[in-house]
């Protein structure tokens, strides 16, 4: 299989982020361009240089939308595919995918299989109280530990190895995955429903700290990326700021650095 060059990376991720973009407005979906990706089209009007992944957000329920009908429509299902926990019982994150199936990649230190991606992050809503968000969400990080743990079994990397692992193995395989999945689910939709005025990328630990405005995800306005108009919330800055502080000043150069390094490859006709 052929490598895909950096330029040809770039431009795959564009492709799926046009046919994610016209698949959310023909199904009345309500998007926005999320972290680097939002940041990059505010600061650089595209691609933040050492990038190199596209993120979007949505409030859950338009998440939801996308779980049920992606897959489905003629329009997009040919050239992409959304992965995620609720399609497919062995995928590795608590957020989704929308690959190019053209491509694929391998990443041994995720346990993940695909092609080039476009990440795309469920909001979720938080209990008002941070002590018992702080509470709840460390729960939900060991019952995805435990899911991760059952599906993986012995194939487990060292960097992820810790001295409990042998306690996390015995207690994983107690019950299958699904009823692992099952608790994690019940204990993050809890406030789906309710009125709260916080939430937060629940689903990926690095970032789960960051509180959000319920608010934010209510008002959504048109911002340019690499000269296309894509949406966003319109409460950018506040956005931004919550993520990154003074995020109009570039990091230093010994911070700009790609995050993934995940070699992709077009897929053999």
């Amino acid at each position: 299989m052929r490598p895909v060059t950096a330029g040809e990376l770039r431009q795959i991720q564009i492709d799926i982020l046009d046919a994610f973009h016209a698949f959310c407005h023909k199904h009345g979906v309500q998007y926005s361009l999320a972290y680097g990706t939002l940041l990059g089209a505010v600061r650089h009007k595209g691609f933040i240089p050492w990038d190199d992944d596209v993120d979007v957000m949505l409030a859950r329920p338009e998440y939801d939308k996308v779980i049920q009908l992606f897959n489905l429509d003629g329009e997009f299902n040919r050239d992409f595919k959304f992965l995620c926990t609720e399609l497919d019982d062995n995928y590795q994150l608590p957020w989704g995918k929308v690959i190019s199936t053209h491509t694929v990649f391998h990443s041994p230190e995720e346990h993940l299989e695909g092609g080039v991606w476009v990440d795309v992050f469920p909001i979720d809503k938080i209990s008002s109280s941070l002590a018992r968000y702080h509470v709840e969400r460390r729960i939900l990080n060991a019952l995805w530990a435990l899911r991760k743990r059952r599906i993986i079994g012995h194939e487990w990397h060292p960097t992820n190895a810790k001295r409990g692992d042998r306690l996390v193995r015995a207690i994983a395989r107690l019950a299958p995955a699904r009823f692992w999945t099952r608790a994690y689910e019940h204990l993050l939709y809890k406030y789906k429903d309710k009125p709260v005025p916080t939430c937060a990328v629940v689903v990926d630990k690095g970032v789960q700290r960051r509180i959000f405005r319920t608010e934010w995800f209510r008002h959504f306005t048109q911002i340019l990326f690499e000269g296309k108009t894509y949406d966003s919330i319109a409460e950018v800055d506040s956005y931004l700021t919550r993520n990154y502080g003074d995020w109009e000043t570039p990091p230093p150069a010994t911070e700009r650095v790609p995050m993934h390094n995940v070699q992709a490859y077009w897929r053999d006709s």
